[in-house]
């Protein structure tokens, strides 16, 4: 059907969305790395498409992108402890960040290369910001983080060409569910490559029509569960599907 057709991606295409989504890796790390405490949710987003266009542009030309951007207009997310039970697509806001606080990006970038492809990324990265004398995060954050790891883990051992995509996010949502936190209400995970969510396969309820689409060989999807409380976080990664069972196109 159509839908297989445009979920589909070349050995090419995969190639390039492997370096956009190790580029994009790359700006979230430099962006963790720059955090400050007190800094504003909207201070954070600001500096990291600061960073996000600085590094583009210092790369570009090794990798032959003509022009690039960020993937979405208010991108990347970020939201800070108590903002983590808004969910979603919240806009930054004023609130700071403090020691003891999760923090996490919904980040994507765009590039047009010189064949004139043009491609997207989308991905999600969650971190502590630590109290004085802590080397780790308490216990209750680390089980949030561990969560999270193992609910995107069991989703890649699931999603196979042939796979109807609520059956992944069964797999991946009981594994927050079981694990006694607040269901989330959005997808589990979309189509994702040239469109930041693409047409295809949705990997959400069974009650959704595209849930009931399945996985196709050399499509693209995304994870992204969420732990919807104070100091919770979500982890998006993007999984290519082969023949063979599921690749992460970039460092979990």
């Amino acid at each position: 059907n159509i839908y297989e057709i445009i979920s589909k991606y070349n050995n090419d295409e995969i190639d390039k969305l492997k370096l956009l989504a190790r580029l994009t890796d790359d700006i979230l790390k430099k962006s963790f790395e720059s955090i400050k405490v007190n800094q504003s949710e909207k201070e954070i987003y600001e500096n990291t498409v600061k960073i996000a266009n600085e590094y583009l542009e210092n790369v570009k030309s090794k990798y032959n992108i003509v022009n690039y951007g960020i993937a979405w207009d208010v991108c990347p997310i970020v939201l800070v402890g108590e903002n983590l039970e808004k969910g979603g697509h919240a806009m930054p806001s004023d609130k700071k960040i403090n020691k003891g606080d999760t923090i996490y990006f919904d980040f994507g970038i765009s590039a047009t290369f010189e064949d004139d492809t043009i491609l997207y990324t989308d991905m999600q990265r969650m971190g502590y910001f630590l109290k004085d004398q802590e080397d780790a995060a308490p216990e209750s954050v680390q089980k949030v983080f561990d969560t999270l790891i193992t609910s995107v883990s069991k989703g890649i051992k699931a999603m196979r060409p042939g796979v109807k995509a609520y059956k992944v996010d069964e797999i991946v949502r009981g594994e927050i569910l079981d694990n006694n936190y607040p269901d989330y209400p959005h997808a589990t995970g979309h189509p994702v490559g040239r469109d930041v969510h693409g047409a295809g396969a949705l990997i959400s309820y069974f009650t959704s029509k595209r849930a009931n689409l399945k996985l196709v060989e050399n499509g693209i999807y995304t994870l992204e569960p969420r732990v919807n409380i104070k100091n919770g976080g979500s982890i998006e990664e993007m999984i290519l599907v082969t023949k063979d069972g599921a690749i992460p196109l970039s460092d979990r």
